[in-house]
């Protein structure tokens, strides 16, 4: 005989009608009570007044001076842009303050500069009001940021590329012709930099383009300068390790332009003077670049793309005077060393004047800027065009970018290095150290040739910064204890973070961090 189902009864709580009715009455005044200092507070904002001062604009810092009146417990100074929203401060308010505040801005956009003033509720709750009261568009500004620049002749203009990665995209502007080398370390550093460059390119037309080598960090960019503007010549080297993606983009793009009328010379043609292709263009009356030699122009003997680098010097003239400016790449020892062996002095094609300008070597590796080589350019400036500090490559504080190596190489001709931007890690960002750094030429007041450095951030030497002096910690230290083969004094070597891409630095509190000085300037 089956059992008979039972089911068990829950059993309902009964709330009885005078209980109801006293929750109905706690709720409806919690509610009154929020409403009425709601009210209360809504009209209180409806009363503040703000107002932003005229904004006083000194390249990427802007200053100015907000006047908050009215009763309000707080309120946050912003920026607004299409992309991002900047909180440039956060302060206590009272029934009528005037503050003054300062920001520097490490991208070029239009800013909306604006206040959100707050009453609090009950001491947990916060009504907001906004007000949008000013915008301020940051781009680079030669004639600020470059007083005292020669203008007139030539210019070359080592460029931020808006990312914290290492890589290479130089403007140079002669008389009327454009020239880029190298197009920058992301597809997107083209926004950045094509910006800039509108500021003197007015025509559309970039009359020489030269890709360096086939490296993601120099050629990114590329399709995207085809795709905007008039390519008058491309130059390149035939010989390459490269089969990426990136790379066959870019000669996709070249040879798209190709057929719209451009021109493609390889760099070995160049210095050969074979195929329409010439070692020398002159690019004004007073401006020639020269194709330099290159060992790797000609063969496929190297594993390393940086020493099929393309470089160029250039030479500024007048008066019966010359100045020269010295571009490598990405240039590596064995083709520094190829290059020291073939300008050996003997002839005049085979000796290379002392210049004005080196661009670093591979974003200041320890790998390039040998002794022989700078002993062979004798630099009086050099630019360093990286992210400095960043763990991109290595975690070793030392190797990154620029390497202490470099440091102790360079320092022996100049302490005239700069370098364009830089890893903060408060911000946890990059930013800009010197900014565009802008090397030109011109005629003095006695009309003899010169030149003259200008950045759009400041003019501080590397050495002085404060990223060069700062004290950071390492982790696996040990101290230098020889010498290497350039016969300059070796460098330590520790860990500064976990991991590459890894940008939460060790500190003082890391277990076994040891205490260092960043980078030092030798003492000669």
């Amino acid at each position: 005989m089956a059992k008979k189902k039972t089911t068990k009864k829950t059993k309902r709580v009964k709330l009885s009608t005078p209980l109801i009715i006293i929750l109905i009455l706690i709720l409806a005044i919690v509610i009154g009570v929020f409403g009425f200092f709601y009210y209360k507070a809504s009209k209180a904002l409806a009363e503040v007044n703000v107002s932003i001062g005229e904004i006083e604009q000194d390249n990427q810092t802007i200053t100015f001076n907000v006047l908050v009146s009215g009763d309000c417990d707080a309120y946050d100074v912003y920026a607004n842009s299409s992309s991002d929203t900047i909180v440039i401060a956060e302060d206590e308010g009272i029934s009528s303050s005037e503050k003054s505040y300062s920001y520097t801005f490490t991208a070029y956009d239009t800013y909306e500069i604006g206040v959100s003033v707050y009453k609090k509720i009950l001491g947990f709750y916060s009504v907001s009001k906004d007000f949008a009261c000013q915008s301020v568009t940051i781009k680079y500004n030669p004639s600020e940021a470059c007083e005292g620049v020669i203008y007139d002749d030539f210019q070359i203009h080592f460029m931020t590329l808006g990312n914290s990665s290492a890589g290479d995209s130089i403007y140079i502007k002669a008389g009327d012709s454009d020239i880029l080398i190298d197009a920058g370390s992301e597809v997107g550093s083209f926004d950045t930099t094509s910006a800039y460059i509108n500021n003197y390119c007015t025509d559309g037309k970039i009359e020489y383009v030269i890709a360096t080598h086939g490296d993601k960090d120099h050629i990114a960019a590329f399709p995207k300068f085809v795709d905007a503007y008039e390519i008058g010549t491309i130059i390149t080297n035939e010989h390459t390790t490269k089969e990426t993606n990136t790379y066959n983009n870019m000669l996709a793009a070249f040879e798209s332009e190709v057929s719209n009328g451009a021109k493609w010379y390889y760099a070995a043609d160049c210095w050969n003077n074979t195929n329409g292709a010439s070692r020398d263009y002159e690019l004004s009356d007073n401006v020639v670049m020269h194709v330099v030699y290159n060992y790797y122009y000609f063969c496929d003997e190297s594993s390393d793309e940086n020493d099929y680098s393309v470089c160029t010097l250039f030479e500024y003239k007048a008066n019966g005077e010359s100045k020269y400016f010295f571009l490598g790449g990405d240039l590596e020892k064995k083709g520094e060393n190829k290059m020291v062996e073939f300008y050996d002095g003997s002839t005049e094609e085979k000796t290379m004047p002392k210049v004005e300008l080196y661009k670093a070597g591979h974003h200041g590796s320890n790998t390039s800027s040998n002794t022989s080589f700078l002993e062979m350019l004798k630099p009086s400036v050099c630019v360093v065009c990286c992210c400095c500090g960043t763990n991109e490559y290595t975690i070793d504080y030392t190797n990154q970018f620029p390497t202490q190596q470099f440091i102790n190489r360079i320092a022996l001709w100049t302490d005239a290095v700069y370098a364009t931007s830089v890893w903060d890690v408060a911000l946890n960002s990059f930013k800009d150290l010197n900014g565009n750094v802008i090397v030109s030429a011109g005629l003095d007041d006695e009309g003899k040739a010169s030149y003259a450095v200008a950045a759009s951030n400041n003019l501080i030497k590397l050495k002085d910064t404060e990223w060069f002096n700062e004290t950071i910690y390492v982790t696996n230290y040990e101290e230098a204890t020889s010498t290497d083969n350039q016969n300059t004094k070796s460098v330590p070597h520790g860990n500064n973070s976990a991991s590459k891409k890894d940008y939460t630095f060790y500190t003082s509190t890391t277990e076994g961090a040891v205490a260092v000085p960043r980078r030092t300037w030798p003492q000669l």
